[in-house]
């Protein structure tokens, strides 16, 4: 069974006049700090659990030195901002 971790949605990946509303960019809370290797995060799958759906996603690459770049089938609500997301990390 994949190991699950916690992060938090921290905004949308932005550019110079657009949001992209598919791609968010997710900080790994304190705890699991250690357990976010690289090798491992890189194609996991993310789930963000949300009123009567969940909006499943992968981390797509690296976004800084603590962030994360995910990418989702859909776009999501601007409402998911601040929430917590659960990264399956591959083995």
């Amino acid at each position: 069974m994949p190991k699950k971790i916690e992060a938090w949605i921290v905004n949308f990946r932005l550019g110079g006049k657009r949001v992209y509303p598919k791609q968010l960019i997710l900080k790994v809370k304190d705890e699991y700090e250690k357990d976010a290797d690289p090798n491992k995060m890189l194609g996991s799958r993310v789930e963000i659990p949300w009123i009567h759906e969940t909006f499943i996603g992968k981390i797509t690459k690296k976004h800084g030195k603590h962030h994360w770049l995910a990418t989702f089938r859909k776009g999501l609500p601007g409402q998911v901002l601040g929430h917590t997301v659960y990264i399956y990390l591959r083995d």
